[in-house]
């Protein structure tokens, strides 16, 4: 079958599900149940569990237990909740729950948006608020904020919910009186990703803007967060003429008539002010021309814009540096602007004949790549430069480059760059750089790529510049390829240039195990402050892509006992760019841990890059890794269960999970009856094994005489206790439960559960052959308790 679009496909996806154990196991405990799929974690099945939620049909409280169990999901992969050390902006850091919980609870703020009637909507979306922004904690005094993955991923998690409640939400955040003066302005760009058209979102915004304490990082993000939201609001742009009438600080003389134009076009009011600052004495030259370019923007015709800049570009009072910002921006607001064209070029040539290098050649020349994009004229006055006998080389290569990025196509640019390639006054590198251009602009130009081979026995430097640049222009030459592992088998080559090399060589021919043993080697062989050190590291990022000896060598670094952070840093970037198969991973999650040190102090650096793991790794071997569990294995408690072992493997789960403290188990084995008919007092010597009280009248002789020492019990206890009747299979006196005692067992109140082949209604019954019997009781007793 086809479908027109995705969308039919995970409709019909959510018309099939009956039940959200397809999404989430209802029997997850804090482990991952063995046959079972989380398709909660699979990208690819967020829109059909939101389409599910949306489903009319679908009972209220189907959807509320599901939308519980995502927000209290357990992945039991470490335990959070604890401050962590101040960052740079003084800032205590937090993490408060486990990797796939976070997941879990994103989905389920996206998942109220279509199911808007969940009781606890306005605690989740103030949970989320928290985790975007931060709060004040008052016994430590520091602001708290969380690492920016998960501030990031809640701020994408507002963005999908219920938009009224988040925006709400958000108002009132950025009305709170003890909000920092930086917080306050995230609020205000927050409002203005989700408050398209709310006019509550922008009252509140231009609340902001009449306040007489407002900083400028505020001031800016509101009108940045209006441009987006107010468009054509009657009410924002009445608020803002009105503001223009008042005495403005320079900064929002400004900002208030951009915000002004920008939500209402074309505004005459808006026009009329910047008009003003255009000629007002306030403004230096660099400020004018930004607000000619703003005013371009809003009003596109305004005839006063362009004259303005070509004004301020004739002016005597303007410095070369600033000449050239006015002449880029005069040529982006008008296209092939020839005054514009003409100064670049002008300054160009100024300084193309020193006889020194000059670095602002390379500044024009990019200018002239920016707005002379096929501009003939530009091209012509490159040529120009070009071919002529005095320029120095530095200037002829920037030029050389500038033809290469505008001139694609353009025969008088190839000509001249053919001609250049043969120049006997030419040095190496000028040469090489002319080469790749003529490569860039004309591709498969057989001289381009003769000149570049036969560069290729110049000096070591070049040699490998012009490798790297044959491999451009001609991926996958061989020559180029075996040039760079010759220098790279070179003893003598200086750490820097083996670097250059190496990393050429794997950019060229991805992949190459002799680059990254090169990179590998020198990271042994370096100094841990030496700068090269930190570029070596860098380069395994970019090159070693899913390379064993690239991985190992990054995590032996990792496993550094003194790591600094900014080497910490490098290394997890480098890890997460090369893409790293699944089995790969797990030796680096296990590093990662352990640099945890059982949550008492976390790298954030680390944290970041086990965050992106466990975006993209299943949770099963996420969990797996992270525990260090075989392929086998899915549970450090428990794989295969052994219904002997019942009593004491639940008892483990209960303190796990710290369920112990609510809840008393009677595990009561029937194979041991001997009056299969009448147990009350063998069931009553297991109670007493587990201290609790003698019954007052005696021993209990009957059943009906336990179910009132049993209804004393459940009146009495502090914890809640639940009675679970199993069968030990290898017990040799096994004989199945007698129906008049199941009967009987039936008329007793509370919370009790058999574990048989044959359902006995209304007694709770679980499968002994079921799999995952353990994972199925502990959801039970979960959700027990938490109806009780």
């Amino acid at each position: 079958y086809a479908f027109y679009h995705a969308t039919f496909q995970e409709y019909f996806a959510a018309l099939a599900v009956d039940d959200w154990d397809y999404f989430l196991p209802r029997n997850h405990v804090d482990f991952p149940v063995v046959g079972k799929e989380y398709r909660i974690f699979e990208a690819q099945w967020k829109q059909v569990i939101l389409l599910w939620l949306g489903r009319g049909e679908i009972e209220r409280k189907h959807k509320q237990k599901f939308i519980d169990a995502l927000v209290n999901f357990e992945d039991g992969c470490g335990e959070w909740g604890v401050l962590y050390i101040l960052d740079r902006w003084e800032h205590l850091l937090r993490v408060e729950k486990g990797f796939y919980e976070y997941r879990t609870y994103f989905l389920a703020v996206a998942a109220i948006a279509e199911f808007q009637d969940y009781s606890q909507i306005d605690e989740i979306i103030r949970q989320i608020v928290k985790w975007r922004f931060g709060y004040f904690d008052t016994q430590k005094q520091k602001w708290v904020k969380f690492f920016n993955v998960i501030s990031n991923a809640a701020m994408e998690a507002l963005q999908q919910t219920h938009r009224p409640k988040a925006i709400d939400a958000l108002v009132e955040r950025l009305n709170s009186r003890d909000l920092r003066d930086y917080i306050r302005g995230e609020v205000a760009a927050s409002l203005g990703k989700i408050g398209q058209g709310n006019q509550k979102a922008i009252d509140a915004l231009v609340q902001q803007l009449n306040s007489p304490a407002l900083d400028h990082f505020t001031l800016w993000e509101a009108s940045l967060s209006l441009d987006k939201i107010a468009s054509g609001n009657q009410k924002a742009i009445a608020a803002l003429e009105q503001l223009l009438k008042l005495n403005l600080d320079d900064s929002a003389r400004c900002l208030v008539p951009v915000t002004l134009g920008y939500i209402d076009p074309g505004n005459q009011n808006a026009i009329a002010a910047l008009e003003q600052l255009l000629n007002s004495s306030i403004l230096d030259d660099d400020s004018g021309r930004q607000v000619a370019v703003i005013l371009k923007e809003i009003d596109p015709d305004n005839p006063k814009v362009i004259d303005a800049l070509e004004q301020l570009l004739t002016s005597p009072a303007l410095n070369d540096d600033t000449r050239r910002e006015v002449a880029a921006s005069l040529g982006k607001i008008d296209p092939g602007n020839q005054n514009a064209i003409d100064t670049l070029v002008q300054q160009l040539i100024s300084s193309a004949f020193d006889e020194e290098y000059d670095s602002t050649s390379r500044q024009v020349a990019v200018m002239l790549e920016e707005i002379g994009q096929g501009n003939q004229t530009a091209i012509d006055a490159l040529v120009q430069l070009l071919i002529s006998p005095d320029l120095n080389n530095y200037t002829r290569g920037d030029v050389a480059e500038s033809l290469g990025e505008i001139a694609q196509g353009n025969q008088k640019a190839i000509a001249a760059l053919e001609q250049q390639i043969t120049s006997p006054a030419h040095d190496d590198d000028t040469r090489r750089e002319v080469s790749a251009s003529l490569g860039k602009i004309d591709p498969g130009n057989q001289k381009a790529i003769d000149a570049l081979e036969q560069l290729l026995t110049s000096s070591n430097y070049i040699r490998r510049e012009v490798a790297e640049s044959l491999g451009n222009i001609d991926p996958g030459n061989q020559k180029a390829i075996d040039a760079l592992v010759q220098l790279l088998n070179l003893l003598h080559l200086d750490d820097v240039t083996r670097w250059l090399v190496a990393e050429s060589l794997g950019e060229i021919d991805p992949g190459n195990q002799k680059a990254i043993d090169a990179l590998v080697q020198l990271l042994n062989s370096l100094h841990r402050n030496d700068l090269t050190f930190l570029r070596v590291i860098q380069s395994l990022g970019k090159i070693g892509q899913d390379n064993q000896t690239a991985i190992d060598a990054l995590i032996q670094i990792l496993n550094s006992p003194a790591l600094d952070n900014y080497t910490c840093g490098q290394v997890a970037a480098s890890l997460k760019k090369m893409n790293i198969k699944t089995e790969k991973q797990f030796a680096v999650i296990t590093t990662l841990k352990a640099k945890f040190n059982d949550s008492q102090q976390v790298d954030k650096n680390c944290y970041e890059l086990i965050w992106h793991y466990g975006e993209n790794l299943p949770y099963s071997d996420f969990y797996r890794a992270w525990h260090g569990l075989t392929e086998t294995q899915t549970s450090p408690l428990v794989q295969t269960l052994n219904l002997a072992q019942l009593p004491q493997l639940l008892q483990t789960q209960l303190t796990e999970t710290n369920l112990h403290q609510n809840l008393q188990i009677f595990c009561i084995d029937t194979s041991k009856f001997i009056d299969t008919d009448n147990p009350a007092l063998e069931i009553y010597e297991q109670f007493l094994n587990q201290n609790c009280p003698q019954r007052p009248n005696g021993e209990p002789e009957t059943l009906p005489q336990l179910k009132s020492y049993w209804n004393q019990l459940r009146r009495d206890s502090d914890q809640h206790p639940i009675l679970i009747f199993y069968e030990d299979p290898t017990s040799p006196a096994s004989q199945g439960l007698s129906p008049t005692f199941l009967n009987a067992l039936t008329r007793f109140d509370g919370t009790i559960c058999l574990i048989a082949d044959t359902p006995h209604p209304p007694l709770q019954t679980f499968s002994p052959h079921d799999s995952d019997l353990l994972q199925t009781i502990m959801s039970w007793l979960q959700h027990t308790i938490l109806e009780a």
